[in-house]
């Protein structure tokens, strides 16, 4: 009885790893498929990009919103991070994924020289370096820090038990402004999102409000309070001044018009702080590990489930 349940544990465990080996082969030529569609795109230049998919290199920058990372405050155009908890199960032990998140639907600028264009995040596959910050608490780390414990504080996430601290592990990736971006994606119109005018609208209306002495030059009748019809006119002379600025400046209004995103045919969509060369030598070796290292596992497998069945093993 236990060789047969021996056997059909190594005979399960072959099948298993067959498949492994087999979904690796396929899927090294998915991206092998990949590397080439990147290789066959030329670099475009934002002036002269069309519709449909691109590939762009440039200088990250921000938008509208400044954003700070949460874990470091630095100053971004798009972060991401992971906190993990280490435990233990029995005889095992793992790090386990407490908290993730990121700054997904904050678009930001790529300027290349030439002129600029949103990026939308939001459906992109990140190729990031090494995290921007690092940091591990409890038995092989130090204390976590006053600004991360404001941070799990804030978020309800435990970090201490009856016995002391627990050992957590804390990571963040950051695209700071002047950051080397290289993005392939599709260029769309930019119809999903609030234009730019109208939010640095509200953004220039808001800082008015916050300034008592602006305030006071558009109540035109003097009484101390700002009527309905004065802001109106306060209102009206801002975007006035806003439209004169954009005549000024009418190669800006290229930069909302259009955004990168991830396309309805085209549905490759990567982000990268590894150049275009560095990125395909990444999926150059990837593939070639993927391919020939699933063939051996897969054919190795194979060969081993032919043999318990011919020699009557199971």
């Amino acid at each position: 009885m236990k060789s047969d349940r021996d056997s059909f544990k190594l005979l399960l465990y072959l099948a298993i790893f067959s498949g492994v080996g087999i979904w690796l082969f396929f899927d090294g030529f998915k991206k092998w498929r990949r590397k080439r569609l990147i290789e066959n795109i030329p670099t475009s230049k934002i002036r002269s990009m069309a519709m449909g998919l691109v590939e762009l290199q440039g200088k990250a920058q921000q938008w509208i919103y400044s954003l700070k990372g949460p874990l470091t405050g630095r100053s971004c155009v798009f972060y991401k991070y992971l906190i993990e908890r280490y435990e233990r199960r029995g005889k095992n032990s793992s790090w386990v994924k407490v908290a993730d998140g990121g700054s997904y639907d904050n678009l930001f600028h790529l300027d290349d020289g030439t002129g600029k264009v949103l990026v939308n995040p939001k459906r992109a596959e990140l190729n990031l370096d090494k995290p921007d910050f690092s940091f591990e608490s409890g038995l092989f780390g130090g204390d976590i820090p006053s600004n991360l414990v404001r941070f799990l504080d804030h978020n309800d996430i435990k970090y201490q038990t009856w016995f002391g601290k627990q050992r957590m592990r804390f990571r963040e990736w950051d695209i700071c402004p002047n950051d080397q971006v290289y993005v392939l994606g599709t260029v769309n119109k930019n119809e999903s999102f609030v234009s730019d005018f109208k939010i640095k609208l509200n953004e220039r209306l808001r800082e008015l409000k916050a300034k008592p002495e602006e305030m006071k030059k558009f109540d035109a009748d003097g009484d101390g309070i700002v009527s309905v019809y004065e802001w109106e006119q306060a209102v009206a002379k801002m975007k006035e001044e806003m439209l004169e600025e954009q005549l000024k400046q009418p190669a800006q209004l290229q930069e909302t018009n259009f955004v990168i995103d991830k396309g309805q045919e085209e549905t490759i969509f990567i982000i990268s702080e590894k150049s275009e060369k560095d990125l395909l030598q990444h999926l150059n070796w990837q593939c070639l590990a993927e391919i020939i290292g699933g063939a051996l596992l897969a054919s190795g497998c194979i060969v081993g489930l032919i043999m318990m069945i011919t020699s009557g093993m199971f």
